[in-house]
């Protein structure tokens, strides 16, 4: 099945990076993304590379997989798609660049009782330069790397005491160029593949569908296959050494060659035999709803598809998805779930922790509804249950966001307030002052009647006493501005009344509050002026308030924080993964512990016993720290890829894009009538890396209907725009 849709809807990863601490944090899978992909065939492995480590994954024979993460004390420049191999000396990646340098990674053992390893990636000392730039494969039986250059050169890379680069001589280019095309050895008959990817046209680029073999053992002479049934980039040719076929899985085109760009996306598989004489293609299964990112065969275990993007039907949104899908080595393949995926990205979901049962809740947030730039909230209810289990999707809560979360005694998630808020564009969002109860247990969720409480309101804090069945709520925003009361609704009655603490000056927001079970009392930290927090205990009967008098330099903000279970001090998340701790015995001296020099969205601090954990939204990941004194985070996803797509209203009468750039190669913006005319463009290179707004056109630009264009580094994103008059 392919579906068709006129542009596309943004997709961009935003990451941590390492902090400076005694014990780095462990992220717990799965990945964020996963490209490059690197596949060893003789130890089933799969890798997956990110900027402060690397993501493995031993692959199963059939059930649950778990990714496994090793820090890494270096890392090449970047990654690019396909480039990563497999030698038979290490059962480690090696990673190949586009100029024909490469790194292996390297593992070092520290040499004491129970330390674990270390890693690094090593550059390689190599003789001579590949052709041509291009995607590289393992070719295992040689123990070299492949690189194929869009006319079709061949380069190897053999691995040896002399590592060095080897041009074949190939006879004849392959009629046009094809760039980023899929890439494999067959093994078994000794041959390299080469099918799809994209051709240059004057004014853009066209989906190839050519399909090529050529004899690894000579003569070097390309020679063609049935064409692909789908042309173009990011689809993946393996073969299915179970059944002696071609596999061709994905894939996403952009047809662009005048009169407006047009995108299809692939959720089929196709299979092409290697044996019978005059092999056609044929559909042999559909992918789970899902462009995938990368996907892999394994010997005797099956076809596997690693992330992706759910392609929405006729306008609903892409979503981006990180399971892992496999389908038995059969000759109709059909995809069961191999490694559990992780929440959708969306802005102030509703996140708790129950401790007893170990499960998180991440429910609802705010995110797009379509690829028009209209936005909404969502109800969607996930919980996850350790790095094993994983992440699960239970059904629906209410439909909010920003809203007050706690877990209570039963196991069952408490919300207050936040807002809800329609796609139509002629809605605002509204504010709620209704409770609710979500049940995991019936899979259900209920607005509780309470007496009258809180205004409606976003944005508040909240904490749960288990020994009073109490939920507490401090601050937000209503329509009247910031709020600085504090509340306790009784869950047992259910009522809620207001606190008037003696003592007590309110803090200004962002403030957070927890429940110190082991001293029977409530904390809040807060700014009592801008970027000046300080930290109230209140009784438990919340009648008085007393400021803990703090000393040397602290936070700037508190999002959230935690108190250790067996240790007499509390942790602080500020800005920028900015970790304190504060003893609290006395002088209650502010320690740094953890540190970033990234921007991150809201994170949540929990701990679990003597493990300890924080877990970001943007995007939802989780990383395990030490709840012993020294908590640091780490583990940077990849720059965010290069993306495309309209802001705000479309039609419009003011347009305006978002596009991620993901280095800092030259990049151009550029507006095409339908007639295929360029009637504006600008250089975008110097905006940098990351996501921007750009303003489209200027005052002569006519209504109509345009084509956006986004370059850099030989990739280019589409989208459709209406401006009105």
């Amino acid at each position: 099945m392919t579906r068709f849709r006129p542009s596309a809807i943004l997709l961009v990863l935003c990451g941590l990076a390492l902090a400076a601490t005694v014990h780095a944090a462990i992220p717990i899978g799965p990945p964020v993304q996963f490209t490059p992909l690197g596949y060893h065939p003789v130890n089933s492995k799969f890798w997956v590379p990110e900027t402060e480590g690397i993501w493995w994954l031993d692959i199963p024979s059939a059930g649950t997989a778990a990714w496994h993460w090793a820090p890494v004390s270096n890392r090449p420049a970047s990654f690019a798609p396909r480039s990563l191999v497999a030698d038979t000396l290490t059962p480690w990646p090696i990673h190949v660049r586009p100029d024909g340098s490469a790194s292996r990674l390297i593992e070092i053992p520290l040499g004491c009782p129970g330390c674990p390893s270390t890693y690094a990636w090593v550059p390689l000392a190599i003789m001579g330069s590949p052709a041509a730039s291009g995607p590289v494969v393992t070719d295992l039986e040689r123990n070299r790397a492949l690189m194929v250059g869009p006319l079709g050169q061949v380069s190897a890379l053999t691995f040896s005491n002399a590592n060095h680069w080897t041009i074949l001589p190939v006879a004849v280019p392959l009629p046009a160029p094809q760039f980023d095309a899929a890439i494999a050895v067959d093994s078994e008959r000794d041959q390299l593949i080469l099918a799809g990817g994209t051709s240059p046209c004057p004014f853009g680029q066209f989906p190839a569908t050519g399909a090529w073999t050529m004899p690894l053992n000579g003569p070097y002479e390309w020679t063609a296959l049935p064409s692909v049934p789908f042309g173009g980039s990011e689809s993946d040719i393996v073969v299915d050494t179970d059944n002696d076929r071609l596999l061709w899985v994905g894939g996403h085109y952009v047809f662009d060659c005048g009169g407006g760009p047009t995108e299809a996306w692939n959720t089929n598989v196709y299979a092409l035999s290697l044996t019978t004489p005059d092999p056609v293609w044929i559909t042999v299964g559909s992918t789970p709803e899902i462009e995938p990112a990368a996907s892999a065969y394994a010997a005797g275990r099956g076809l596997f598809i690693l992330g992706g993007t759910r392609v929405g039907a006729g306008f609903l949104p892409q979503v981006e998805s990180r399971a892992i899908h496999r389908a038995a080595p059969e000759p109709f393949l059909s995809f069961t779930l191999a490694s559990p995926g992780a929440p959708v990205m969306r802005s102030a979901p509703q996140v708790a922790y129950h401790e007893a049962s170990g499960t998180l809740l991440h429910q609802g947030g705010f995110g797009p509804y379509s690829e028009f730039g209209d936005s909404g909230t969502y109800g969607n209810v996930w919980t996850w249950l350790g790095a094993i289990s994983g992440w699960s999707e239970r059904g629906e809560g209410p439909s909010l966001a920003d809203a007050a979360a706690i877990a209570d005694l039963s196991g069952d998630f408490i919300l207050f307030g936040g807002y809800s808020d329609s796609p139509a564009p002629v809605e605002p969002p509204v504010l709620s002052n209704a409770t609710w109860r979500i049940s995991l247990a019936t899979g259900t969720f209920e607005e509780i009647s309470v007496t009258p409480g809180p205004t409606a309101r976003q944005g508040s804090t909240a904490a749960y006493d288990p020994a009073t069945d109490r939920m507490f709520i401090y601050g937000g925003q209503d329509a009247g501005g910031l709020r600085t009361d504090l509340w306790s609704l009784d869950l047992q009655t259910p009522a809620w009344s207001e606190a008037h603490p003696t003592g007590f000056t309110p803090a200004i927001a962002p403030a957070a509050l927890v429940w110190d079970g082991p001293r029977n009392r409530l904390l809040l930290a807060g700014e009592s002026s801008p970027g000046n927090v300080v930290v109230w205990t209140a009784n438990a009967a919340l009648t008085s308030c007393t400021q803990l008098a703090t000393s040397g330099p602290g936070p700037a903000h508190a999002h959230s924080m935690a108190v250790d279970p067996n240790k007499p001090w509390m942790v602080v998340l500020d800005d920028s993964l900015k970790i304190w701790k504060l003893p609290f015995d006395p002088p209650h001296q502010w320690e740094l512990i953890g540190t970033t020099t990234r921007a991150l969205g809201k994170g949540h601090l929990f701990f679990h016993g003597y493990d300890g954990f924080a877990f970001y939204d943007n995007p939802p990941q989780l990383f395990g720290v030490d709840a012993r004194g020294t908590v640091g985070v780490v583990g940077a996803p990849p720059p965010p890829r290069l993306s495309l797509r309209i802001m705000g209203a479309n039609p419009s009468r003011v347009p305006r894009v978002e596009l991620s750039l993901p280095g800092g190669a030259g990049a151009r913006l550029e507006l095409f009538d339908l007639a295929g005319r360029r009637v504006w463009s600008r250089d975008v290179s110097g905006l940098g890396v990351g996501v921007h707004t750009v303003a489209l056109g200027d005052r002569s630009l006519a209504a109509g209907v345009y084509g956006v264009r986004l370059v850099h580094a030989g990739q280019q994103r589409t989208a459709k725009m209406v401006v009105l008059p």
